[in-house]
């Protein structure tokens, strides 16, 4: 089972075009001009930043960040970001946090930094800050008691993410006592709001029975419903379970396509693992069902809006 991390691009596109500010009703004078600023030109922008404005500042560093200010080179991000948040900006401080935390535009992490803005935001309620703190915690200083508190702040605000971490964490036992039951209380919470790795996650407890009665139908259907959301991982398991058997009938041709769909992916381990057991089994395997796999994975990558599935040669 694997860890889901937030999702950063999707943040910035919602603040970029504005959803974040969507059915609030009458806006406050703060939200308002944060409005009013979000759709201001670069000019203005700069004209409000030039004034010590952290609503400006912030926006033009979220507009560096997508590589959407003309001119100015998207490691300025971190310049205006760091303005705004120590001026006490909440989503600058989790924008800045989160930059710091995966390295951005060829600058390398930096955890320390990472800690303080992500810090400063998660003390103050931010949920995204708060998943950040839990993953940091996991992967730079290796407490999952720490990650285990902080993904529980983030998952009592409904964070789904979060909530599909924590469960990770209770099926493993780190940071907490093992608790299959809780962990699939928990996964299962983030797969019904929609988050592919946790309906990846959900599959495998039904899988494999943990925490949960064994149900391969399940699995298959959930990690159908991740394939549609674009979940490589979830591409491969279906591989390998029309290869094996294991819960429906063997089938080479949807062997075929599923390991030609999870071959086109941006899983570096999951491409190259399908791309070795693809040519594997194409050199075996009869060149009317590698066309109907091609054809089948094609068709499944436009109904679905999948990047190309991968091709491979039968020689």
């Amino acid at each position: 089972m694997f860890l889901q991390k937030s999702k950063p691009k999707s943040f910035l596109q919602a603040l970029a075009i504005g959803t974040f500010l969507a059915g609030l009703g009458t806006l406050s004078p703060t939200v308002a001009t944060a409005q009013q600023l979000g759709e201001s030109s670069v000019e203005e922008l700069r004209a409000e930043s030039a004034k010590g404005n952290p609503e400006a500042d912030f926006q033009l560093g979220l507009r560096a960040s997508m590589q959407r200010l003309p001119g100015e080179s998207p490691t300025k991000a971190y310049e205006y970001l760091r303005r705004s948040a120590d001026a006490g900006h909440l989503e600058a401080s989790f924008l800045l946090g989160s930059l710091y935390l995966e390295g951005f535009a060829g600058q390398q992490s930096s955890p320390q930094a990472a800690e303080r803005y992500l810090k400063q935001a998660a003390e103050r309620g931010h949920a995204g800050a708060q998943e950040k703190m839990g993953q940091y915690h996991l992967s730079t200083t290796n407490n999952p008691g720490e990650a285990v508190r902080w993904f529980q702040a983030a998952a009592n605000q409904g964070l789904a993410s979060a909530e599909n971490n924590l469960g990770l964490l209770y099926a493993e036992g780190r940071g907490v006592n093992k608790d299959p039951a809780r962990a699939f209380e928990l996964i299962n919470r983030a797969a019904s709001k929609g988050l592919p790795g946790a309906k990846h996650n959900l599959g495998l407890l039904y899988k494999t029975g943990n925490g949960v009665a064994a149900d391969p139908a399940r699995a298959k259907q959930l990690f159908e419903e991740a394939a549609q959301l674009g979940y490589q991982r979830s591409q491969y398991s279906l591989a390998q379970m029309h290869m094996k058997g294991e819960g429906v009938p063997q089938n080479p041709v949807e062997t075929l396509k599923w390991l030609m769909l999870s071959s086109s992916g941006k899983d570096r381990n999951i491409l190259e693992a399908s791309r070795r057991t693809l040519i594997a089994l194409v050199q075996r395997t009869s060149p009317t069902q590698v066309h109907d796999a091609a054809e089948a994975a094609r068709q499944w990558a436009i109904r679905y809006e999948m990047s190309a599935p991968y091709q491979v040669n039968q020689n």
